[in-house]
């Protein structure tokens, strides 16, 4: 299985695949992107992790999230961004500092999709 996912990575590199929490992120990972249900990035996380660009992106679980946690290599030029709406238009923080975050705002604001630009 492991096998296949980093044949998969190397392959189509601007694709993400979400993965469990306990899965070894392959060696030529560049950036992953952990989204939590709340602001304190505990309990059930969805996570993402790739090598290249990634438009868009909103397979995030129950349609939305309140924290995060991005992580970048050393040799990345990636980097994350958060959208509170479907179309990603509406951007509300660009990460990757590996500590959980939440945005900034007024209320709690959810995270609706995120995109990766290398």
């Amino acid at each position: 299985m492991n096998l296949l996912l980093s044949t998969l990575a190397i392959l189509f590199p601007a694709h993400a695949f979400p993965y469990t929490q306990n899965r070894i992120i392959a060696p030529n990972t560049t950036w992953q992107i952990s989204l939590y249900q709340n602001t304190h990035c505990t309990g059930v996380e969805t996570s993402f992790s790739g090598n290249g660009t990634l438009p868009c992106h909103d397979a995030i679980l129950n349609g939305g999230s309140l924290g995060y946690i991005a992580t970048m290599s050393i040799v990345s030029n990636c980097s994350v961004q958060v959208f509170n709406d479907t179309v990603c238009s509406q951007i509300i923080d660009v990460v990757g500092s590996g500590i959980c975050q939440a945005p900034v705002l007024q209320e709690d604001v959810l995270i609706r999709r995120f995109s990766i630009v290398c």
